[in-house]
């Protein structure tokens, strides 16, 4: 088992994963209850037939592969729990909203944390492959030469097709978030991005309220106010009571 703590840089990673997890366990289901079958003794692999007498009862690389991602969520959502005094759900897809909702507030050196990326990433690996679908990807920015790269979302490096020049995935992304952070833009084009610690949606409202109050510097471009998207943010992941009990 892994003794890694969760690495700032795979935070998104992991985040987005927890997005994906939901439809991926819907498919997984799919796969366990549909009715294939297999041939005659002695032939290789599943094929469809209509022979009611060699339908199999489910597939059991579908069954394994949705047991061991309800065995991470179970048990790192048992873990924040712990770390925040805070009751976890029982059921898998609210396991994966209540860790997207409170990883935010969980540091990276957490022994709440220890592992996860690494078990997650297995998990889902193997649910990918058990429903014969592509393994999701993650924008890496463009090469140099001004190729588009993407790489699977657990990978080091990635090698651009166009000049094979061999970019470093994390720091790439990591270089890329704090770019991000630099982005300006006004209340309501900021709102359309972000939530808050909690999962609920910022409105622009919010985020002129936190301006008016002096939690939020802005600027004045032409006959608009603009913001730093990094400042929305951190005042996104204070917890809840942090800044609704100033406003």
């Amino acid at each position: 088992m892994s003794t890694e703590h969760l690495a700032s840089e795979r935070r998104a990673a992991v985040m987005a994963a927890l997005e994906v997890i939901p439809t991926l366990l819907a498919e997984l289901d799919i796969t366990l209850s549909r009715t294939d079958a297999i041939t005659s003794a002695g032939s290789l692999g599943y094929v469809r037939t209509t022979r009611a007498e060699q339908v199999l009862p489910f597939n059991t690389g579908a069954a394994k592969a949705r047991r061991d991602i309800a065995g991470v969520l179970t048990t790192y959502a048992a873990k924040v729990s712990a770390a925040i005094a805070h009751r976890a759900p029982v059921n898998a897809i609210e396991q994966c909203q209540f860790l997207i909702r409170h990883l935010p507030s969980i540091p990276d050196d957490s022994d709440a944390l220890v592992g996860f990326d690494a078990s997650l990433s297995r998990a889902t690996r193997l649910g990918y492959r058990t429903i014969d679908r592509p393994e999701s990807r993650v924008g890496v920015g463009n090469c140099e030469c001004g190729r588009g790269l993407s790489a699977q979302s657990d990978a080091d490096l990635v090698r651009c097709e166009g000049c094979g020049t061999v970019v470093a995935v994390r720091r790439r992304r990591r270089e890329m978030l704090d770019q991000a952070y630099e982005i300006m833009g006004t209340a309501a084009q900021l709102a359309r991005l972000l939530s808050d610690g909690a999962g609920d949606r910022i409105s622009a409202e919010r985020i002129r309220q936190w301006a008016r109050r002096g939690k939020l510097t802005g600027h004045v471009v032409g006959n608009d106010t603009v913001y730093r998207l990094g400042d929305v943010i951190e005042l996104c992941a204070l917890p809840q009571g942090s800044y609704r009990q100033s406003a």
